[in-house]
């Protein structure tokens, strides 16, 4: 599904074939409101992708069963309140970032939960990562809100990035020799800054 307009989808459920993809084009916008986007016939598919000068506005929805639930190029803004994000590879990744200058633009994000409560469509134990970035400036959350990441592999997983969280909370991320993990938030090669974070045991920055 390309969008070549605005789309609104308001209190639907979106059956999302073997790899299908919702795109934005141009300076067009996606807005989900108590939508929910998952997988038919227990396949995989490819997630919302807002392309550059796009715009992703979900607001108490869930996104479930996506390689990638949200993926955002660089110049994309986004605005998640409320939503649930299940059973997804990563629930939100940058693309095309340039060391030092791609940015992840959040006009809002809370009260967002990042979950694996079960077994993936694509026989993986559990998601990979809540957020995943790669050579990108993000600043994730607010510090008198919560996004949650919970029973993944990686709650932030990030490398070559400037990456900011504030209030969010990280449990049920274990290491295990199958598929290793363990991190509540992994960054290499990058900076961290963390306030108001809680980390439940055996979870670790």
């Amino acid at each position: 599904l390309i969008l070549d307009e605005p789309l609104f989808f308001f209190l639907c459920d979106l059956k999302m074939g073997n790899n299908a993809e919702i795109i934005t084009l141009g300076d067009n916008h996606l807005f989900g409101q108590g939508a929910n986007f998952f997988a038919c016939n227990n396949r995989m598919w490819k997630g919302i992708t807002g392309q550059q000068g796009g715009k992703v506005i979900l607001y108490s929805c869930k996104v479930e069963d996506a390689l990638n639930a949200i993926s955002a190029e660089e110049a994309t803004k986004l605005s998640l309140l409320n939503n649930i994000f299940n059973r997804n590879v990563v629930g939100l990744r940058n693309t095309n970032g340039a060391p030092g200058t791609g940015a992840l633009l959040i006009d809002n994000f809370n009260n967002n939960s990042f979950t694996s409560t079960s077994e993936l469509n694509n026989g993986d134990a559990r998601g990979f990562a809540g957020i995943q970035l790669n050579n990108c400036v993000a600043d994730i959350g607010a510090f008198n809100w919560s996004n949650t990441f919970d029973g993944l592999m990686y709650g932030i997983h990030a490398e070559e990035s400037v990456v900011s969280v504030k209030g969010g909370t990280f449990r049920n991320i274990p290491y295990t020799p199958e598929d290793g993990g363990g991190v509540g938030i992994y960054v290499k090669d990058g900076s961290l800054s963390v306030e108001g974070v809680y980390v439940a045991p055996l979870d670790a920055i």
